[in-house]
């Protein structure tokens, strides 16, 4: 039993990947979380995803009065739908991070990309849409849980950003382990020696747990 395969006795393994040839390597996913650098990676080292981008550009031809970031919004909808079909486990979609201090614009764009995958004939309980956990973010989030989107909320970097997005009713809430762990070994190396990242991940398992 490899590393892996003992971690999913344990616990569910969520893959943080675009690449398909890499995703086909692993059994037992329980789901798949993209983002705008994923995407990026993908698209310039996976053969696979040349059709998706090129029926991105199709649809963009086609429609001339979309901008670019509708056409963006498409192909990462293409590309969920196609880990979907392909893996038949969740998929986490990420809004644009730029938009992260701007509720309406997050919600606006959350519903575009539901929009496009319920098109592209993907199950509403198989979508998750990623988050930035900002005040405006988790406001949003806020506002799509109640219409029943379910909602991944990302860039954690502490506790109080965690009790927010659980307070909001965040389907799910992802802390940046190795982030804080690298800002720690860069701005408190003598606070390094427990792994901070995991730390903050047992603190808000632990809250989580005592608050239901």
């Amino acid at each position: 039993m490899n590393s892996l395969q003992y971690l999913a006795t344990h616990s569910r393994i969520v893959a943080d990947s675009s690449q398909l040839e890499e995703l086909e390597l692993f059994s037992g996913l329980y789901g798949v979380t993209t983002n705008p650098s994923l995407v990026l990676q993908a698209l310039d080292k996976s053969a696979a995803m040349d059709n998706l981008v090129y029926e991105a550009m199709r649809v963009a031809a086609e429609n001339k009065h979309q901008d670019l970031i509708a056409t963006n919004d498409y192909l990462l909808a293409l590309i969920g739908s196609e880990l979907y079909r392909l893996f038949g486990v969740q998929v986490s979609l990420e809004v644009d991070a730029r938009l992260a201090d701007d509720t309406e614009a997050t919600v606006a764009r959350a519903m575009h990309i539901v929009e496009l995958c319920t098109g592209f004939s993907m199950p509403a309980d198989k979508l998750l849409i990623k988050i930035a956990a900002t005040e405006a973010g988790i406001e949003a989030v806020s506002w799509l849980e109640q219409k029943g989107i379910c909602c991944n909320v990302t860039l954690v970097f502490c506790l109080e950003q965690a009790v927010a997005a659980a307070a909001a009713g965040a389907w799910l809430i992802s802390p940046f382990v190795g982030r804080v762990s690298d800002w720690f070994a860069i701005n408190k190396p003598e606070q390094t020696d427990n792994c901070p990242g995991v730390s903050l991940v047992q603190t808000i398992q632990g809250y989580m747990r005592q608050h239901n």
